[in-house]
């Protein structure tokens, strides 16, 4: 709750009031207002927004943590519509106003835009357990991430190894070297592109890549894996995602939740490169999901709600002040695994990095 600032204005003749604008969020503005001079009264407050004037509005839903507030048991609150079209990237000031008067109460004007709106609707709705989420996605990426993006690979590892020089694609030395440090050259021969492909499904996972580190892969064998078809539907199938269902046992399907079970096992397990993953899939992962009203929350974020059952219990994805905790959990989490500059959306990126001005100070919300 934000701290209580009385003021004196001339909508009746020498009252003092008590109130607040406590909150433009993505879709409401929030506040209250107290006639402390005559405490049964109703109080009335103007709305601008950029100087004009957008209607009258009454003090009189419940507040509880104001409930023992003389004369009206809490009924002091507002709560406006958000007037369409008024928030963007580009600010805006909104001002509320004591009715008939031209003075504004405590915390307005305030300069709002996209970015801040969604912060104020998280903070609006931040329980101990939302915040105890974020902290511990902060703390773990400050904590754990290892940047590789600017690793050099290690053109030995990528040399074709003896006695494969008949193979369809490139085996690498790497390759081969975990083929017979895993002991499976009784079971897959790495000749064909299809018995490499069905190696990779099976073995990957156990070639104990460190986690800052992507698996070294020729570039044939990228460029097979991501190669594909469309399948019935129209939805492109690779090379790599057949594989996958067909080592998993799963039904071949290209949909969103196949393709973000893909991406959890051949990033956090595997460690295949980024390169790997079709161009078709990335797109069709970071589209928006239709669950926001600003499509910042992508196919891909949705997917990872979904499969992380702290964040699906915590969570209502249909809460608007639910967006920027479950933004900032899964765009930290591709932080950690070096994956922001693949499955982080433009829009994301730009809402966590942008400069909010809040009570006073200047933040970011990944600083926040």
């Amino acid at each position: 709750m934000n701290a209580i600032s009385p003021l004196k204005a001339t909508a009746e003749a020498g009252a003092t009031y008590q109130g607040r604008l406590e909150f433009v969020t993505t879709g409401k503005i929030y506040g209250w207002l107290h006639n402390q001079s005559n405490p049964a009264a109703e109080c009335l407050v103007d709305l601008y927004v950029d100087g004009r004037f957008l209607g009258t509005h009454a003090c009189n839903e419940h507040h509880k943590a104001l409930g023992g507030l003389p004369g009206r048991n809490g009924f002091v609150a507002f709560n406006i519509p958000l007037p369409a079209g008024l928030l963007s990237i580009d600010g805006c000031c909104v001002d509320i106003k004591i009715h008939g008067t031209r003075v504004s109460i405590p915390g307005a004007p305030v300069v709002t835009s996209l970015h801040r709106a969604v912060m104020d609707t998280a903070l609006s709705g931040m329980t101990p357990e939302r915040q105890a989420l974020c902290v511990s996605a902060l703390s773990e990426t400050t904590n754990q991430t290892k940047r590789g993006r600017e690793r050099i690979e290690d053109a030995r590892l990528l040399r074709p190894a003896v006695g494969f020089e008949g193979a369809e694609l490139t085996v690498s030395t790497f390759l081969a070297h975990q083929l017979h440090r895993l002991g499976e050259s009784r079971t897959f021969h790495l000749r064909s592109a299809g018995d490499l492909a069905r190696f990779l499904m099976r073995c990957a996972d156990r070639f104990n890549l460190a986690d800052h580190v992507w698996c070294p892969l020729p570039a044939d064998v990228t460029a097979y894996l991501t190669s594909g078809e469309e399948d019935a539907a129209g939805r492109f199938r690779s090379r790599l995602l057949s594989a996958y269902q067909a080592q998993t046992g799963e039904a071949a399907d290209s949909g969103v939740d196949a393709l973000c079970q893909l991406t959890h096992w051949m990033f956090g397990k595997a460690r295949l490169p980024k390169e790997a993953l079709a161009s078709r899939h990335v797109e069709a992962l970071n589209a928006p999901a239709g669950i926001d009203s600003h499509g910042l929350i992508s196919r891909f974020y949705a997917g990872m709600h979904a499969r992380d059952p702290d964040l699906a219990a915590a969570f209502d994805l249909r809460d608007e002040r639910a967006l920027l905790p479950v933004l900032l959990a899964i765009s930290l989490w591709l932080v950690r695994w070096n994956l922001d500059d693949l499955l982080l959306p433009p829009e994301v990126s730009a809402l966590l990095d942008a400069p909010i001005h809040h009570d006073g100070q200047v933040m970011t919300v990944s600083g926040a």
